[in-house]
């Protein structure tokens, strides 16, 4: 009976832990997902020499395609279509430049042919908790300001 007890109880400590860690691995991976899709949009801004830009948008945050022709076909060579980051119902990601003169109304972020990019942060909300990341517009390489489970 004492063991019964004894193992009822480490089951209902060991339980809202285990929950714990699968909430963090869930938000880390919402991390790892945006900052795989900022990766890949300075490379290919340096690899078709031409800027890119990720695009806000209501259902997700979008790699902008290539504008001409000869980019268009140059992204195809390399295959590199045009990916995107869906957003779902409940989740927010919010684009916060801190040294911009003038906000855009559409919002989005540049990286240009040389590898850099703007000077942003960007945050997360979402089931999962919140997160907050600080990009260094040298390397597009984050600063983890903020990670937060519910």
């Amino acid at each position: 009976m004492v063991v019964v007890l004894i193992l009822t109880t480490m089951l209902t400590l060991a339980v809202p832990s285990i929950t714990s860690v699968y909430r963090e691995q869930a938000l880390q991976s919402k991390l790892d997902d945006f900052h795989r899709l900022v990766q890949r949009s300075r490379w290919q801004a340096i690899e078709q020499q031409a800027p890119t830009r990720l695009l806000w948008e209501k259902e997700a945050i979008r790699l902008a395609a290539p504008l001409n022709s000869e980019e268009k076909s140059r992204a195809k060579s390399l295959d590199m279509g045009p990916p995107s980051l869906p957003v779902a119902k409940g989740e927010i990601y919010r684009l916060g430049k801190p040294y911009a003169e003038i906000q855009e109304e559409e919002p989005g972020w540049t990286f240009w042919p040389t590898g850099n990019c703007e000077a942003v942060v960007v945050s997360y909300e979402g089931p999962e908790g919140s997160w907050s990341l600080a990009y260094d517009p040298l390397n597009a390489e984050y600063r983890l300001e903020s990670f937060n489970l519910p």
